[in-house]
């Protein structure tokens, strides 16, 4: 499975933030076996949710084994639904980030 961590800005008609959001680092999970691939679903469904992707960070391959005990549910999720996004977003300042939100 990849993750992958990719920021991105809200849509200014983004209704499900408030106008106080200004980012977010988004963690997603896709349960595909090619990369580009797998960016490519990421990215369509942040924008689908009201989010303009900017640029991908980290990309990474995990295997089942190697999935953090806290991660556990974000990989059983993708592995259902085929795909879990985590954002973690702020405000005016991105070092002051806010808890994460699953979508």
């Amino acid at each position: 499975m990849f993750v992958l961590t990719i920021t991105a800005r809200p849509y200014p008609d983004n209704k499900d933030v408030d106008k106080q959001v200004t980012g977010a680092r988004i963690k997603a999970w896709i349960n595909f076996p090619e990369q580009e691939a797998a960016e490519m679903i990421a990215n369509f469904y942040i924008h689908k949710n009201g989010w303009g992707p900017e640029s991908t960070t980290d990309i990474q391959w995990l295997e089942e084994s190697e999935v953090a005990a806290e991660d556990r549910e974000f990989y059983n999720e993708a592995m259902e639904y085929g795909s879990t996004f985590i954002f973690n977003l702020w405000g005016k300042e991105p070092e002051q980030e806010k808890t994460p939100v699953s979508h």
